[in-house]
């Protein structure tokens, strides 16, 4: 019963995250806490939080840390049609090259939504990419299956054009990155470093900023 991990959601559209409030932040919990791997009987694990799997810096930072397995928990509409989160898990398996396993909710309550809307598309993606199970509505036990870190770990140790993990260059971006602000951080904290809880409307009002701002600096039109 003892917790091995734990990870703090980084990116939300409505609610506060580390990110809000990161200098402080750091100065309580380290650098060392926005990306936790840990290492387990099972593999090396690390935490993604439902709609952090569209953003490839999350996964890539874990991953670049040493994770094997994401395990991704997930309150998400199903479809049969490949909507941008079933999308985008695909990608960041394959990317880079880990097991991802996706648990949607079972039934939601208490909102302008049908209960049994988020009622599938529980999932397991493999280092390649593929879906190698995935649940369908109602109580079931169709998405399990085995979890080879031996076979993960072999296909990432071999050199190839199939292997794009091992393949990056990183360097290239560091500037890009490290120049141009999308949305700044420490958005919670007033002039002496003091939480500030958000208002109604405080999200959406700073990424009309953050649009706005984007399209001054000509990024979008």
């Amino acid at each position: 019963g003892d917790i091995v991990l734990r990870y703090r959601r980084l990116i939300s559209q409505f609610g506060p995250t580390p990110y809000e409030v990161l200098d402080r932040y750091l100065d309580v919990y380290g650098a060392d806490s926005l990306f936790p791997v840990v290492e387990t009987e099972l593999g090396r694990l690390a935490a993604v939080a439902s709609e952090e799997i569209v953003f490839p810096e999350i996964a890539r930072a874990l991953a670049l840390g040493g994770a094997e397995v994401l395990c991704h928990s997930s309150s998400e509409v199903a479809s049969p049609a490949l909507t941008p989160k079933n999308l985008a898990k695909r990608a960041r398996a394959y990317e880079n090259h880990v097991y991802l396993v996706s648990a949607n909710t079972a039934g939601i309550v208490g909102i302008d939504l049908p209960a049994e809307s988020v009622d599938r598309s529980s999932q397991i993606v493999n280092y390649e990419g593929r879906v190698l199970v995935e649940a369908a509505g109602g109580e079931s036990m169709a998405a399990h299956t085995d979890i080879n870190v031996d076979a993960l770990r072999a296909y990432r140790s071999r050199p190839g054009m199939f292997n794009v993990f091992s393949r990056q260059r990183l360097a290239l971006f560091g500037d890009v990155y490290a120049n141009t602000e999308v949305c700044p951080p420490n958005g919670l904290l007033d002039g002496q470093g003091r939480v500030v809880p958000p208002l109604r409307g405080h999200f959406l009002s700073q990424q009309r900023e953050t649009i706005g701002k984007l399209v001054e600096r000509g990024v979008l039109v």
